[in-house]
């Protein structure tokens, strides 16, 4: 009680701060929406968006269904890099709607996080206060002590809520630049389920696909869609459009019902997509992912283990057709590789803190071995 009294008298005085900066007599506001170059990463397209933050373009809506259209309006995987010397870093932004859902965290589902790189490349979490009782978020950092010299900081996105509008804003007496995002690079790209769109990591940051990126140095886009990670033609088709270093299938958690989804539908969608890609993309990487929940050791909930362990034997069925048939630089990322124990989820599905880190070291250690060559 004492904490939540304190962190809204902090955040009163930073939102009548926030206010000043926009007379120049306080905190100096930065808009990304209004930069001159693209300064949102994690994501593929910067323009024909309709909303700001959008991670799928508009040309789009009318080929998906609904739930997917309404999910890509979800900032899951997005981040924003800037410089700056202040030691106090003020956020506010204001969501369409917040979320709230029993297996996420407020502040992972509507929040944000910040991290600094030095460097030499070595990331740092930064603790901020935060205030959800307003139509708008705050987030405060305060006494800031950089551990040398800094290359960047990085302000992950609301994994689960969809911002209107947002402003960074930092003493006027410091200085502060967006960092271009480096379209050059050829992005990992991601195909799944809400475990990827984030559920439930404890914060944006921990969310697997976040970590990866940092731990690659590579940028990841995440299109990761909450019960929706069908392997579906028109976001297959649309992922092909993407120049990737890699892709990754990673949607059977949303596939395992087998009253929607026989095994010859499964197969089918596997097969299709592996297809797509591969004929627009001869010699990219494909990774095809198993249900991580489908080993005794997570549950003993044997309906729920038989189910996860169902589409898996069919992804490793189809994954061998495949090969038989000549796909080359096709690879398996399987449960045991992924390592869950029943302490990596919170729910005998959707990973935790732990789970994260343990999905993003696997996915880590394959990729390291697939791009060296």
């Amino acid at each position: 009680m004492l904490r939540n009294w304190y962190l809204s008298c902090v955040l009163a005085a930073m939102a009548a701060g926030s206010a000043l900066a926009q007379t120049g007599t306080g905190f100096k506001l930065y808009n990304p929406a209004i930069a001159t170059f693209p300064v949102v990463g994690g994501r593929e397209w910067h323009t024909g968006l309709a909303s700001f933050f959008d991670r799928l373009p508009q040309r789009i809506s009318d080929s998906l269904r609904r739930p997917v259209w309404d999910l890509s309006h979800n900032s899951a995987g997005e981040y924003i890099d800037f410089t700056t010397d202040a030691t106090t870093i003020d956020v506010s932004y204001k969501v369409t709607h917040k979320t709230i859902l029993a297996n996420l965290t407020t502040i992972a589902a509507n929040g944000v996080d910040l991290y600094l790189q030095d460097v030499s490349g070595v990331w740092y979490w930064i603790q901020g206060a935060w205030a959800f009782s307003s139509d708008t978020i705050h987030f405060r950092y305060d006494h800031i002590q950089r551990p040398g010299a800094v290359k960047r900081f990085r302000l992950y996105l609301p994994l689960y809520s969809s911002p209107e509008w947002l402003n960074i804003g930092v003493p006027s007496v410091n200085s502060f630049s967006f960092v271009p995002v480096d379209i050059r690079q050829r992005p990992i790209v991601i195909y799944g389920t809400s475990i990827l769109q984030g559920a439930s990591a404890s914060r944006p940051g921990l969310a697997w696909s976040n970590m990866l990126g940092r731990h690659l140095s590579l940028p990841i886009i995440n299109l990761g869609f909450s019960g929706n990670g069908q392997l579906e033609v028109p976001v297959t088709g649309l992922i092909a459009t993407i120049e990737a270093s890699a892709y990754i299938l990673d949607c059977l958690p949303n596939l395992y019902d087998a009253e929607k989804f026989s095994d010859t539908e499964v197969n089918r969608r596997i097969t299709l997509a592996v297809a797509m890609l591969r004929r627009a993309h001869p010699a990219t990487p494909i990774v095809l992912t198993e249900h991580a929940d489908g080993l005794s050791s997570i549950t003993l909930d044997s309906t729920y283990r038989a189910k996860y362990k169902r589409v898996n034997t069919i992804l490793d069925s189809t994954f061998t057709a495949l090969v038989r048939q000549g796909y080359k630089r096709l690879y398996l990322l399987t449960a045991k590789q992924i390592g869950f124990t029943d302490n990596s989820t919170i729910d005998g599905t959707h990973p935790g803190d732990i789970g994260m880190a343990a999905y993003a070291k696997a996915y880590e250690k394959l990729l390291k071995a697939i791009l060296r060559h």
